[in-house]
């Protein structure tokens, strides 16, 4: 009888966890909701107009960001006409061939994703745009958009994890605070663009360098009351946005050093590139926890990467 009852218990208890543990990570509401979001039919890719795309890449919202400095690097005038022409033109329309060797390239990462984490690693609707000459042809968002050079969609070897990094950068902006509870556990604290004016250097803040993936929710975080890690030009005398340094602001003194130097930082989080911002932190983290779970890269043993893998369950 006691056995019995043992049995019944878990049963009712496993049951049970099966059917919140998908709630507790993605705010799933019940097993239908549940088999709908991680079916492979549930995701889709869109291939906006060219109206649209112009709308969103070549905003005014985007350019009342710049400083000169971010206008020099993007060999374009400090002005909206010239920033506006250049990007609204560098919009290139999708062939039929694009469209379908996209959709297969997308379809085996849906295929390759195991089922209870798509709606982690994947949007219900994915936009994407193909780009000539801008950004330095950095894959980039806007909005709800993801946006690639031509060349990426050209190589027949393109990467699957730089799709799922710009990813991110859409779930990110689904609110202003959609990831801070993760960013504070990583011991993260974030301060306005004002505050950074108000107390550090004019000619740091001057060539902080603009990242659309970090709008319209432009902030910046010390972590643990030790460092500012910032990416800024080298001067401000570029002519690419790729001629930049990572750096960290010592909290205390203000002083600033190579973000390479602060040893515990980079040996919390263990990467070494797109490392000067929480939003890019994760960004990596998913890309490269996708590449952990279809076998091509060893599991990252850092405190960061322990607590991301924790604050998703995973």
């Amino acid at each position: 009888m006691k056995v019995y009852l043992y049995f019944v218990l878990f049963s009712v208890l496993f049951l049970l966890f099966i059917y919140y543990y998908p709630t507790k990570i993605y705010g799933i509401e019940n097993f239908e909701d549940y088999d709908k979001i991680t079916d492979t039919s549930y995701y889709k890719i869109e291939f906006p107009s060219i109206d649209e795309l112009k709308e969103k890449i070549a905003s005014m919202d985007y350019f009342s960001f710049f400083k000169e400095t971010d206008s020099k690097a993007r060999k374009i005038n400090h002005k909206y006409d010239d920033f506006f022409k250049t990007y609204s033109s560098s919009i290139m329309p999708f062939t039929e061939s694009d469209k379908t060797n996209f959709t297969k390239f997308y379809n085996d990462i849906i295929e390759s994703i195991p089922r209870r984490h798509r709606p982690l690693l994947l949007p219900k609707t994915l936009k994407v745009a193909k780009v000539q000459g801008i950004e330095n042809a950095f894959p980039h968002t806007h909005e709800d958009i993801v946006i690639f050079d031509k060349s990426y969609f050209e190589n027949t070897n393109r990467s699957a994890s730089t799709l799922i990094h710009e990813i991110v950068h859409l779930k990110q902006r689904e609110s202003e605070t959609k990831f801070d509870s993760l960013y504070r556990q990583w011991g993260f604290q974030s301060i306005s663009l004002q505050y950074l004016k108000n107390n550090l250097s004019s000619t740091i803040v001057s060539r902080i360098r603009i990242n659309p993936d970090e709008l319209p929710y432009y902030r910046f975080w010390v972590w643990n009351n030790k460092v500012l890690p910032l990416v800024i030009y080298e001067s401000d005398d570029v002519n690419n946005i790729n001629q930049v340094m990572y750096i960290g602001i010592d909290w205390k003194t203000k002083k600033q050093e190579y973000l390479e130097d602060f040893d515990d930082y980079m040996k919390y989080f263990g990467i070494g590139n797109n490392n000067y911002h929480p939003i890019e932190i994760l960004a990596e983290y998913q890309a490269q926890f996708y590449l952990e779970l279809i076998g091509k890269k060893e599991k990252n043993k850092s405190e960061g990467y322990k607590i991301y893998k924790k604050y998703f369950n995973l």
